[in-house]
């Protein structure tokens, strides 16, 4: 008979044990890392296009709404416009070449003779509009000087500030102006437009423009004069207007316009921080070209309703 003994049934019980295998391979680790460096990387792209998307909306929406209140107050100021049969002047526009501090560069900002009043370009400068203005149904002794200019100035107070592109409105109260004398022209109006005197109406305004037209009574065509050639067609060559005469007069180059449209080109926030790295020489490029892809241009067609003082 065959027994076992304790000391075989012990040696059974003590084989060594198998283990299950718990850990990763390198190719394991090396794909997994692989697949998060892609999920990663497309929701890193998910991310920079919506804040890209955003800060182009944002840019948008402050240029349109800067816009919007520019082109309200030119409008109330130039349909309260007026005038007097005189001789002196009642009404300027003129296209400035050069800006004081200002980086704009003065090659390709002159573009009058373009059909389109919003691919005009204004000049380094942009338009100094000036003109007499009072409330509508106000009386002419509350009116007053009234100017729009496109500034080069810090955004402060402080020498350090960075300096924008600022579209000021500047006035001449009602009693200076009386004092000074209607003539636009003339020494008591030279602080209009002129840097540091004029109150901040809109940031980033890189051009400002206008085109004045005069209505036949008759036919009610409108004719350009400024800026025109003798044949009423946009013309690079007409640089100031200086409006002498009422709108009945037979003078058409001296009317007191019955229309005007104006012309805005604002940067975006992108723009202005583009505009401002190209003018420091912190990155290269063509001025115009980013100030081109980083603007919007807004126009109004106003309705004059000069009346005589």
């Amino acid at each position: 008979m065959i027994s076992c003994s304790p000391f075989q049934k012990n040696s059974a019980s003590h084989s060594p044990p198998s283990y299950s295998r718990f850990g990763f391979t390198i190719i394991e680790l090396l794909v997994a890392a692989a697949i998060t460096v892609v999920l990663a990387g497309l929701m890193l792209a998910l991310v920079g296009n919506v804040l890209n998307g955003w800060n182009q909306s944002h840019g948008a929406l402050t240029a349109e709404a800067q816009a919007r209140l520019v082109l309200d107050r030119l409008s109330q100021d130039l349909q309260g416009a007026f005038y007097r049969d005189d001789g002196g002047v009642w009404l300027a526009a003129t296209v400035e070449s050069s800006l004081d501090g200002g980086g704009k560069p003065a090659a390709g900002s002159l573009d009058l003779a373009t059909p389109a009043l919003a691919d005009a370009r204004y000049g380094a400068g942009g338009v100094w509009l000036r003109f007499f203005t009072t409330q509508l149904g106000g009386s002419p002794a509350a009116a007053e000087g009234v100017g729009y200019k496109i500034v080069y100035r810090g955004v402060s107070a402080s020498a350090a500030a960075e300096k924008h592109y600022q579209l000021c409105r500047a006035e001449v109260l009602p009693a200076d102006t009386l004092a000074a004398g209607y003539a636009i022209d003339g020494t008591g109006y030279s602080l209009l437009g002129a840097p540091g005197y004029p109150q901040l109406i809109a940031d980033n305004v890189i051009d400002f423009g206008v085109r004045f037209y005069v209505r036949d009574a008759t036919t009610g065509v409108l004719t350009l004069v400024f800026p025109a050639n003798a044949s009423g067609q946009p013309d690079n060559g007409d640089l100031e207007h200086l409006v002498k005469s009422p709108p009945s007069s037979g003078n058409l180059s001296d009317r007191f316009p019955d229309v005007a449209d104006v012309m805005l080109r604002v940067l975006t926030d992108e723009g202005a921080r583009q505009i401002q790295a190209l003018e420091n020489n912190q990155i290269s490029g063509d001025w115009w070209a980013i100030a081109t892809a980083h603007s919007k241009v807004f126009t109004r067609r106003v309705v004059l309703h000069a009346s005589p003082l």
